[in-house]
């Protein structure tokens, strides 16, 4: 039995709604006159749907879904608008809302809206419980794998969890999840409740990056014009993550190196000394033995935080994680986008373990979703995949190269694809343009813009 609540002040339209819903057996349905009643009535279930408007006395519609989003996430939340409130609608998809509806409503529109969300909140819940599920047989944290290669990482990383300041030097190629190994530690660990900050050297320009470790203070040079904390100091008590470390002028690594054995940091143009109190984690795509043998990286800094050491391999190596991978990727975004992907084909199957993926568990993540993207239901076969070979790809199997890049029979709709993308965005973070932006390696404004055009022209408007 699906719950749903309906929230509006005006008593003939809550009446009118919740009668037409009723006509349907499996749906239970309440109607409540304030977003304060409904919060109450959370407390003692928790609905499959709220369909609320957006103006009322109290809590307003987006307060109400800013509340559910936080007392209860898994609740798919539809928002009813008046006649030009394009930018509340668009705000509220941005926070997390599943759809939004205009008056005078559509009375079947309405109820086709709603079987949408309720097959949503449903796809959800399943795979939460199968997400979580192979978390137990196959994971720690964000990284899946079988592999033994991999087994031997998640042990290593509950060996060092267990340590609260112990230095940790994650290695390997771009693309093989760095990054989420940091976390997972971070996670796992007794700073867990604290920061988890990161900063990544080769993106920070020398320059640049002394400010960015320790701060600076008001004037200490041209463009300071107010004193600054840095992340180090951002990240007292948590853990401090120093992505693609190699790339760190060794200037800088001096001052580091002082900084994690002193536990203290002094800002740029200061005076005083800050205590710090951090785990500091790092990564590297390069050899840090042959950047030391290069006298590009220093040996006092490689042995303090040489003290573990995590070999991330290369998705080539991992067999049979490439396919565990790949299921975990298709029903990830069949949630994002709301499409019913069921799997891939052996011949599919065959090309994803003959390809030597240079781009790592990055690029398999990339080519699943522009599958999904394309294929929205039934399984993936060849000519949903968009491979970019690689030389090793073309030393091994020549044959096959001019073969792995398909465009289907009936073309692409872009459009259609960047709308969808922009929807996914915003959904995996929670609304937040700044973020999304960043996942679709957009400028903000840039995004803004997209939102404007592509929302507009759905509804009318011109979006320029």
């Amino acid at each position: 039995m699906a719950l749903i609540y309906i929230v509006d002040d005006e008593q003939d339209i809550r009446d009118m709604l919740k009668s037409f819903l009723d006509d349907v057996p499996e749906w239970e349905v309440y109607a409540f006159k304030s977003a304060d009643e409904v919060l109450v009535q959370i407390e003692k279930g928790r609905p499959d749907v709220v369909v609320s408007d957006f103006y009322m006395p109290g809590i307003d519609g987006m307060d109400l879904l800013r509340e559910l989003n936080r007392v209860s996430p898994e609740t798919e939340f539809i928002m009813i608008t008046g006649y030009g409130d394009q930018e509340t609608a668009i705000e509220a998809m941005e926070i997390g809302a599943y759809d939004y509806l205009k008056k005078p409503l559509n009375l079947k529109e309405f109820r086709l809206v709603i079987e949408r969300a309720l097959k949503s909140k449903k796809m959800g819940d399943k795979l939460s419980y199968l997400y979580n599920q192979q978390r137990k047989m196959f994971g720690f944290g964000e990284l899946i794998g079988s592999s033994p290669e991999m087994q031997r990482v998640f042990k290593i990383i509950r060996m060092v969890s267990e340590s609260k300041d112990t230095p940790v030097v994650i290695r390997g190629e771009t693309g093989t999840g760095k990054e989420m190994v940091a976390r997972a530690i971070h996670d796992s660990g007794q700073r867990k409740q604290e920061n988890f900050v990161e900063v990544n050297c080769a993106a920070i320009p020398d320059t640049l990056l002394e400010s960015e470790l320790f701060g600076h203070e008001e004037g200490a040079f041209t463009d300071a014009r107010k004193s600054k904390r840095g992340l180090m100091e951002v990240a007292n008590g948590g853990t401090f993550f120093l992505d693609e470390l190699a790339s760190m002028h060794p200037n800088i690594q001096v001052k580091l190196l002082k900084a994690i054995e002193e536990k203290r940091i002094r800002r740029v143009g200061g005076v005083k000394d800050i205590p710090i109190d951090v785990r500091v984690l790092a990564s590297t795509s390069q050899s840090l033995e042959e950047l030391i043998d290069a006298g590009k990286f220093r040996e006092d800094l490689y042995y303090r935080l040489n003290v573990i050491s995590v070999e991330l391999p290369p998705l080539r190596e991992r067999g049979d994680d490439i396919i565990l991978l790949t299921e975990h990727f298709i029903e990830q975004f069949n949630d994002d986008f709301n499409y019913e992907v069921n799997g891939i084909t052996e011949d599919a199957t065959d090309i994803l373990m003959e390809h030597d993926w240079p781009g790592n568990v990055r690029e398999l993540r990339n080519l699943i979703e522009r599958a999904v993207l394309l294929k929205k239901s039934g399984e993936i076969d060849t000519h949903h995949l968009t491979l970019i070979p690689s030389s090793l790809d073309a030393a091994r199997n020549p044959q096959k190269m001019e073969h792995r890049v398909f465009i289907p029979e009936g073309g692409i709709d872009f459009d259609a694809l960047e709308k969808k993308y922009l929807e996914a965005a915003l959904k995996r973070t929670h609304g937040n343009k700044s973020k999304a932006a960043k996942l679709l390696g957009m400028s903000r404004s840039t995004f803004r813009y997209r939102l404007k055009k592509f929302f507009g022209e759905e509804n009318g408007e011109s979006g320029t």
